[in-house]
């Protein structure tokens, strides 16, 4: 997980933050996105119901990244508030 000052992320950190986000998911790397998840990690994602826990973002993770090929993932930073980070993507 990545660890931020006391006062909260910066703008430069958080850029470096999504960016290692994107690399990791066009990676197809599980166990690296897994590893920047807390152990009580809630994903919501494209209307499907929310997953919770990272035992069931792996199970997701696993299957999603099993079927879906070629997986290409753009993140834009947007907003930085203390520890929040707001960023957009689009995915091909």
């Amino acid at each position: 997980m990545d660890v931020a000052a006391p006062q909260g992320f910066g703008w430069d950190e958080a850029l470096k933050i999504v960016q290692r986000a994107e690399d990791t998911f066009n990676r197809g790397d599980i166990d690296a996105i897994l590893g920047r998840y807390a152990d009580d990690v809630v994903i919501r994602f494209a209307g499907i119901p929310e997953i919770k826990g990272k035992a069931a973002a792996e199970k997701f993770l696993r299957a999603r990244f099993a079927w879906q090929k070629n997986y290409r993932l753009k993140k834009t930073l947007f907003m930085v508030e203390g520890f929040k980070i707001g960023a957009t993507y689009a995915a091909s």
